[in-house]
């Protein structure tokens, strides 16, 4: 694989995926907001006592969840030496 410097911190790995500490940094931000949204909805429709017009909406920010859990997981393997 091949490194190229773009700035004490960045990197593009022309072989995968290489985020930068920022990137890295908003994306786990976002991943906790998306979380806590799906935590209070949960709570909501558990109070309502039915799925309503909220199953759609937890389908949706669980998938997002997801989504930036992976991004978190690829970057954190890809950045561990072995």
């Amino acid at each position: 694989m091949i490194y190229v410097k773009i700035r004490e911190n960045q990197t593009i790995n022309e072989g995968g995926l290489n985020m930068s500490t920022e990137m890295i940094s908003i994306v786990a931000i976002a991943s906790i907001v998306i979380w806590s949204a799906v935590s209070r909805e949960l709570v909501k429709s558990s109070k309502e006592n039915g799925k309503g017009k909220n199953g759609r909406k937890i389908i949706t920010l669980m998938a997002a969840g997801t989504l930036s859990t992976l991004l978190l997981t690829i970057s954190l393997f890809q950045n561990i030496h072995f």
